[in-house]
């Protein structure tokens, strides 16, 4: 039986990392947060309308951990132009040598790293990709327009992604990609609607993801999901409990292709049997001001990278302003000790 737990990091989270700005952002703005926002980043802009409040920038909102080289992370970063203006950029970390690159600017929230290494990124409200050195960005075929949540399968040849079904617009289709972006395969999933980015088996051959009939609204909890692609037949691994909506729940395949590490709230953990969907380990919750923003598994699942959300009272001419702070970290599992970077 395998569980995971969470230290005591409220020290560590009330320190304010060098380098790192608070700031009240543009009053132009209005917080806004578009769906789906589920597993990767939430497609949010800050504003403090009436001067109070705020995010601490730079702010992390995903990462994706090289599939190659758990020692290397992609990871998305909001940043304050020189105008007053949140953009979203894509860097590369080598969290050896901590060097950081930044490869691509102006993106959007979804993210994922390909064995072959390519980068797909969204920008523009379209997919593209680019290589892990910066080289060679593109935009996908016109097939992969409208896909959401892009996964490359294990060998880094196909992209699972979910598009809308032709047949019946209020449902998705999970929908594989060529590395391009020509569609390979469409399975649709009737009566199932989007909720998250689905995750491959370590042998290629299955799909999990987090979904809910489409007619509910979208605070409810999601089921997890099992798709066989020699089939095309879904069952159910676990059926929702609760009736809220955790924004940051996601759902991944561990190497040994018998369990799935739900994130199953924005502090909790847990590790599930996919035969049974029974619960095998369970996180300790975070302090109060913690929560998970996004997480990844490295390919040999022995470490985790994530994003911890934040929020915190400001001090000084400030006390009492309720600001929030995103930071990037890694774990090796079981989770013990949480590494910033």
């Amino acid at each position: 039986m395998q569980f995971f737990y969470w230290p005591s990091l409220r020290r560590a989270l009330l320190g304010v990392l060098p380098g790192l700005a608070l700031v009240a952002v543009p009053t132009r703005a209005q917080v806004s947060r578009s769906q789906p926002n589920a597993g990767f980043c939430e497609q949010i802009t800050i504003s403090s309308l009436d001067g109070t409040g705020g995010f601490e920038y730079p702010a992390w909102g995903a990462a994706r951990f090289n599939p190659a080289d758990d020692n290397q992370v992609a990871a998305l970063r909001s940043e304050i132009d020189s105008a007053g203006v949140v953009r979203r950029h894509l860097y590369v970390l080598n969290l050896k040598t901590h060097a950081q690159k930044r490869l691509v600017r102006d993106v959007g929230c979804q993210l994922a790293w390909g064995r072959t290494g390519w980068l797909v990124l969204e920008r523009g409200g379209q997919l593209w990709r680019v290589k892990a050195n910066g080289d060679s960005l593109a935009r996908l075929a016109p097939a992969a327009n409208g896909a959401l949540y892009p996964a490359w399968n294990p060998d880094g040849r196909l992209l699972a992604c979910w598009q809308r079904d032709s047949l019946d617009p209020d449902a998705w289709a999970l929908t594989l990609l060529s590395p391009a972006g020509h569609r390979v395969r469409r399975v649709p999933t009737a009566g199932i609607g989007l909720f998250g980015p689905p995750a491959w088996s370590p042998d290629g051959r299955k799909l999990a993801f987090l979904s809910r009939p489409h007619n509910e609204q979208q605070y409810y909890m999601p089921s997890i999901y099992e798709l066989d692609l020699a089939t095309g037949k879904i069952r159910t691994v676990r059926q929702a409990l609760e009736r809220h909506y955790p924004k940051a729940a996601s759902v991944h395949w561990l190497k040994t292709g018998k369990q799935l590490l739900w994130r199953d709230s924005e502090r909790d953990l847990a590790v599930l049997n996919v035969a049974t969907g029974r619960p095998q380990g369970k996180a300790e919750s975070g302090p109060p001001r913690l929560r998970i923003l996004s997480l990844d598994v490295a390919a040999d699942s022995q470490r985790l990278v994530m994003v911890v959300w934040e929020s915190f009272r400001g001090a000084g001419p400030g006390a009492g302003t309720l600001f929030y702070r995103s930071r990037l970290a890694t774990a090796a599992l079981p989770g013990k000790k949480l590494q910033y970077w």
